[in-house]
């Protein structure tokens, strides 16, 4: 039913819950199910819709800044749906789908039957991971080829583990990533200069009758690089890693300057700007380095003397070593403060030698980007640095760390990376490699395959839904290829103001009347889906009964209408939690 059609999706804060919404860390598709996430059988998931997705012939393309917590995240969770696995026990979540659709019953089949007489007519979807905000895409592989490597790898694995076909699937039977993924080869290599070459062409063969988007600089299909590859060399990695360590020194000097070097202050500052997982982390992080301190220091208070700017770059603490190790601060979600990711092999492993995709200071509040990294040349340093340092009210670190950031964004620059901002971190990648160079290419593949007549990717943006929960930041580039429509799940009251702005000056066409604000984050994606499936299902049995069936059935039409009863939806979901606060979830969000 769905065949050729797609959902382009972040995932943090989209189809997984930020660390915000979840303790502090990050949690699988089915973990949220399976607990409510504190709301017991109120939670919304998209977990159930996504597979109903791609079990009737839809495509999943997951991007995203994260890396190889897709496999865990995403992959583990939709493999059952994409090797034709049929429904896992969703809790009865699809019951309005399951009603509206006199073949959904099929999906009621034991799941290992289903791999064993699917067809081509019942072939699932397709699972894309695009990570790394873009610079590299794994997928999931043809059925046959999975099924075939696991009768020779892992024989028996057909055998039921559970005696009732209502029961779910054993986890050991899901194919591993080894056998189920593999790396798109060609993306890292040819996605920057095929896109650009044929991005223009494909957007013109992809939505006629629409003018063909012009490859200016102002087109999302024309991304300048100064490298033909998505990834860094060692020499660019090692000056991103260098420039990210010292934006976590100044942001944490500027930290303990404005509370006044006391630990108790600086523990509001940091709740006031990050989210959980960083609330006990820095603190503690803090009270570590002031130990360090000489004491006359610390006692400026009683001399009556102002408060001092204390450079912590000679720590040990904060050498890179120790920044560029998994775990070492940041414990409940593994994560380095200096997150230097390295492009996985399939099955999610690094090798010593995998290229670098990016590099990420965990830690910087999108509100002090600018001053983290203000925009200023290394010639100007020195007077930077004095404004930094004393004139400025905003952002107080030492004079020796206010001359280095002056100069950081020049420096990152002209290695060929660029910078994003996002809520609590800032991400260095190469140039031109965004969340919108898979659709890019996934367009430039399309036109290749119409071109040449060839079996290959079918992407039709007339026939896609973009999501995103920061559309006036990371998630903008996959607001700018209209036709293809783009869901905001952003949570703040202001997003629809932000969006009526972007949409007042968009980047290529106008794109207003593809952009909808559903907010509620990932729950609001799951309510936005069951609107769109449960409509698109009823549409589809109205065609049975000799009415014409839709080959399109993403319409913006169908989409605006789902859009605003997911929204009233979210608000209705919203204000009822307002009335009964959540239980067994200290950090339950507003969304």
């Amino acid at each position: 039913m769905f065949a050729n059609h797609w959902i382009v999706a972040d995932m943090d804060g989209t189809l997984t819950p930020t660390p915000s919404r979840a303790h502090g860390k990050y949690l699988s598709l089915s973990y949220c199910v399976a607990t409510g996430l504190g709301y017991g059988a109120g939670y919304r998931s998209c977990l159930p819709w996504l597979r109903f997705f791609i079990e009737r012939g839809g495509s999943l393309c997951v991007v995203s800044t994260a890396g190889k917590r897709m496999w865990t995240q995403i992959y583990q969770d939709l493999a059952p749906a994409v090797f034709g696995f049929g429904t896992i026990d969703d809790a009865g979540r699809c019951s309005r789908v399951l009603e509206a659709s006199s073949a959904a019953s099929a999906s009621d089949a034991h799941p290992h039957a289903v791999a064993a007489t699917t067809t081509a007519a019942t072939t699932p979807g397709t699972l894309y991971m695009c990570g790394f905000t873009g610079a590299a895409m794994f997928r999931t592989r043809p059925c046959h080829a999975v099924w075939e490597d696991m009768d020779r790898l892992h024989p028996g694995w057909r055998t039921p583990s559970s005696t009732t076909a209502a029961d779910a699937a054993d986890r050991t039977t899901i194919p591993p990533a080894a056998v189920g993924l593999e790396e798109w080869a060609e993306y890292r290599q040819q996605a920057v200069e095929y896109a650009q070459a044929s991005g223009a062409a494909a957007a013109a063969a992809a939505i006629p009758p629409s003018p063909a988007l012009p490859a200016s600089p102002s087109s999302p299909f024309s991304s300048p690089l100064l490298s033909s590859t998505t990834t860094m060399d060692a020499a660019t990695h090692a000056l991103a890693a260098a420039e990210a360590r010292n934006a976590i020194i100044r942001f944490l000097e500027h930290a303990s300057y404005v509370s006044r070097h006391n630990v108790m202050s600086a523990a509001a500052f940091f709740a006031g700007c990050l989210s959980t997982k960083y609330h006990t982390v820095f603190p503690a992080l803090l009270q570590q380095l002031l130990s360090e301190v000489p004491p006359s220091l610390l006692s400026f208070a009683e001399r009556g003397e102002p408060v001092p700017r204390i450079c912590f770059a000679e720590s040990p603490l904060l050498s890179l070593q120790a920044l560029t190790t998994d775990g070492l601060y940041l414990k409940e979600t593994n994560d380095a403060l200096v997150d230097v990711q390295q492009v996985p092999c399939a099955d999610g492993t690094v090798k010593n030698r995998s290229p670098v995709a990016q590099v990420v200071a965990m830690g910087i509040p999108a509100r002090f980007f600018d001053c983290v990294f203000p925009s200023s040349s290394p010639s100007s340093s020195a007077a930077a640095a004095t404004t930094t340092a004393s004139a400025s009210p905003q952002w107080q670190c030492c004079a020796k760390c206010a001359a280095v950031g002056a100069g950081a964004m020049v420096r990152v620059e002209a290695a060929g990376l660029e910078l994003k901002s996002q809520p609590n971190s800032v991400c260095m990648f190469r140039r031109g490699v965004d969340k919108g160079l898979c659709v890019r290419w996934l367009v430039a593949e399309d036109n290749k395959r119409r071109k040449e007549g060839s079996n290959g990717v079918s992407f039709d943006l007339t026939k896609a839904v973009a999501f995103g929960d920061v559309p006036e930041s990371v998630d903008r580039p996959l607001t700018e290829y209209p036709p293809m429509q783009y869901i905001s799940l952003s949570p703040k009251d202001c997003a629809e103001e932000r969006l009526a702005a972007m949409q007042a000056t968009p980047p290529a066409q106008d794109a207003s009347p593809y952009m909808y604000h559903v907010g509620g984050e990932e729950e609001g994606t799951a309510l936005f889906l069951e609107e769109l499936l449960t409509s698109c299902v009823k549409d589809a049995d109205k065609g049975k009964n000799g009415e014409p069936r839709e080959t399109t059935w993403f319409t913006p039409e169908r989409v605006a209408a789902c859009a605003g009863r997911a929204q009233t939806a979210v608000k209705a979901m919203v204000a009822e939690r307002r009335g009964a606060p959540a239980t067994g979830d200290p950090s339950r969000s507003t969304l």
